[in-house]
């Protein structure tokens, strides 16, 4: 894993991987296509989704109830 941010990082991670040889390469494409077929968009939406959820106002108050009780004036 690299961070996208991190040129050197990605640099490098490119390098070691055209530098692999097909007996290398095997492995590690099986266990990247792994978590591929469990990391996909839906997952990553769900992970965006909740990570929403935790973020609160300075006020402390969940941004979700305070959606809700602009909706739904009392």
């Amino acid at each position: 894993l690299v961070n996208p941010y991190d040129l050197d990082g990605v640099a490098e991670a490119l390098r070691r991987a055209v530098g692999m040889s097909r007996r290398q390469r095997q492995p590690a494409m099986c266990r990247m296509q792994r978590i591929l077929s469990r990391q996909d968009v839906h997952w990553w939406a769900n992970q965006v989704l909740q990570a929403c959820e935790m973020v609160k106002r300075p006020s402390g108050v969940p941004i979700e109830m305070d959606i809700a009780s602009q909706e739904h004036p009392s």
